[in-house]
């Protein structure tokens, strides 16, 4: 009965907007879904970013926004827009996996949020033919924190000036048993035992959060498949041997003022707002990053190890990382 009235509740607490309300995607093509509440200052960039990058079309997923959210999205001929008032904190996943299996039928699913930019090691229908040619269900994303040396910056300004590290970072085998997620990935196989799991980064080294920065971004869309169990993970899928870069820009603009939001509305349950916007709030805070380096493309993360390619994925991606 549970599932029952939980598939009721999102068949009636998704609805549509605007935009097709199905949409077939060739085997070597993705669609994007993104879940977004308030994000209308990033939410066009991501859109144009990732149809830049070959996916067809994209599904917004409008969690009560009250800014320009549904008018971007709206605007976009090869977007559909979806709105939801379900909370965030029970419904993320699912909200995400039905809105993907309502309007996108076939080929791939990127999970993105509107902060984030997926950047793959090698064209996007090429990975996607590489993994279907494998046998791969799933490509992992790792999260890189991008942090502005600015503070105000448009969300274009903030692209230009920001910097990462690779400092704090934990890395553990993609299934390790001690890891946090590992209830969630121990029955997809990873063939590849090069690929990994981070957590920590920047976040850890300023906030002292402990977050995962790995995800299961592009999911391939069967019905054997669970495309999101988890808001980083998939179910029963077999791991690519080649991981995607995700930029993030969660510290663009007046990311305190966005944590002050979620906190006053309880959208999370993790804590993580709150404990930013503490440790925030010290006398003479600054987000210091350490041994900075600036955006320089998928192939400096693969040289320098954030990003993972076994030898055949190199070679069939002509990768030079």
């Amino acid at each position: 009965m549970q599932t029952y009235l939980s598939a009721r509740k999102l068949a009636t607490g998704l609805r549509h907007v605007s935009g097709p309300q199905q949409v077939r995607l060739a085997d070597d093509a993705a669609g994007v879904v993104i879940l977004a509440r308030n994000a209308g200052w990033f939410l066009r960039d991501c859109l144009d970013h990732h149809f830049a990058l070959g996916a067809v079309h994209a599904v917004v997923i409008d969690a009560g926004s009250d800014d320009r959210t549904a008018a971007i999205a709206t605007a976009h001929p090869r977007v559909t827009l979806l709105s939801s008032d379900l909370p965030l904190m029970d419904h993320e996943s699912a909200l995400r996996t039905t809105a993907a299996r309502r309007v996108l039928e076939g080929g791939w699913v990127l999970f993105a949020d509107p902060d984030e930019m997926a950047e793959p090691p090698a064209a996007l229908s090429l990975l996607l033919r590489y993994a279907n040619a494998q046998g791969f269900t799933a490509v992992l994303g790792q999260d890189l924190d991008m942090a502005p040396t600015g503070v105000g910056a448009t969300y274009a300004d903030a692209r230009t000036t920001s910097r990462y590290t690779q400092g704090g970072l934990e890395r553990v085998p993609y299934g390790d048993p001690s890891f946090h997620l590992d209830w969630f990935t121990r029955n997809n196989p990873a063939p590849d035992p090069g690929v990994q799991m981070l957590a920590g980064g920047l976040r850890k080294l300023v906030f002292a959060e402990d977050p995962v920065l790995t995800k299961h971004i592009l999911v391939r869309n069967l019905a054997s498949i669970e495309l999101m169990s988890h808001p980083h993970c998939a179910g029963n899928v077999t791991v690519a041997d080649v991981t995607i870069a995700i930029r993030r820009y969660m510290f663009a603009g007046d990311w305190q003022a966005r944590d002050r939001a979620s906190l006053a509305a309880g959208t999370w349950g993790h804590g993580e707002d709150r404990q930013r916007l503490e440790t925030a709030s010290r006398p003479g805070f600054q987000i210091t990053i350490p041994s900075p380096q600036e955006w320089a493309g998928t192939d400096a993360l693969l040289r320098d190890g954030f990003l993972y390619a076994s030898p055949a994925a190199r070679s069939a991606l002509s990768l030079k990382g």
